[in-house]
């Protein structure tokens, strides 16, 4: 419809010349918007997809057979009629009848079920099957009241509009807050793991500095505690007959390359040589 209206303010076409398209496509894509929204709705406030697929079925195969119960008799009607409007015919009647059945249809679905996205829902839909029920109302009437129940009616149906937004950005919060706990759960599991493992565990950042280290390394290199180790460059470890070979197992993991298992010769606190056999991964963090 807004289409249209724009065309007829641009002086590209005349109402007359639009309207028996516009009439009946407006009402059948506001329509078939609403069966996917509640449609979608059921499939994840209830977690069900066949039902949610069975009621956007249905809805959107009624949606067709208004449009095309009435399209064909609007255009004829309305081109021998030009005075006439939509809302004064019996396809508005069909369109606003069909589109209330399939709300309360939709909030029956829901009615069981508990919760605060189940009860904005409810709420959404119930402005959307007033403003339909108002418009209802308005035909029953003959359209004697239509300045003031048209501007309701509408007015109930935007309210819908961000009550649907709020779900949204609500949903997508409470995700990811879910998201980030879980993944702060999994990192903590890791980090035991790591931390109580039999094998020496090390991590260093590019610079080469020491970031975290497990028990198990601290007893192979004969320190006490993390803290004498993390901060420092690795090569506080680093054998002098091992420096050319570390290099390249750095240069390897800088160019996001996993080193083979090898055997490493290491230097301990005490000045001590040790050998251990080691293998050696990259860790990308954001994407470096």
């Amino acid at each position: 419809m807004f289409s249209f209206i724009s065309l007829q303010i641009l002086g590209v076409g005349e109402r007359k010349s639009a309207y028996f398209i516009s009439a009946p496509l407006e009402q059948t894509l506001a329509m078939a918007a609403m069966v996917v929204i509640a449609g979608s709705c059921l499939r994840y406030i209830l977690d069900d997809a066949p039902l949610a697929r069975h009621y956007m079925q249905i809805g959107l195969i009624a949606t067709l057979f208004c449009y095309l119960a009435t399209f064909w008799w609007w255009a004829d009607y309305s081109r021998a009629n030009p005075a006439v409007r939509f809302g004064q015919t019996w396809p508005s009647w069909l369109f606003h009848g069909v589109s209330a059945v399939l709300i309360l249809w939709a909030m029956s679905i829901l009615y069981k079920k508990r919760g605060w996205l189940r009860n904005v829902m409810m709420v959404a839909l119930s402005f959307f099957f007033v403003a339909d029920a108002l418009m209802l109302l308005n035909l029953a009437t003959g359209e004697a009241y239509t300045r003031m129940i048209c501007p309701i009616s509408h007015s109930f149906y935007i309210l819908a509009i961000p009550l649907l937004g709020y779900i949204y950005i609500r949903e997508q919060s409470l995700e990811r807050k879910q998201a980030i706990s879980a993944l702060s759960e999994r990192e903590k599991r890791f980090r035991d793991i790591v931390e109580h493992a039999q094998a020496g565990y090390f991590f260093i950042d590019r610079q080469g500095n020491f970031q975290q280290v497990n028990k198990a390394w601290l007893q192979m290199h004969g320190y006490s505690s993390a803290a004498e180790v993390v901060g420092r460059h690795y090569s506080i470890t680093q054998a002098e007959q091992a420096v050319d070979g570390n290099q390249d197992i750095v240069s390897d993991l800088l160019n996001n390359e996993a080193g083979p298992e090898r055997d490493t010769i290491r230097t301990a606190k005490d000045g001590t040589t040790r050998y251990h056999t080691s293998s050696f991964n990259p860790v990308i963090q954001d994407g470096e």
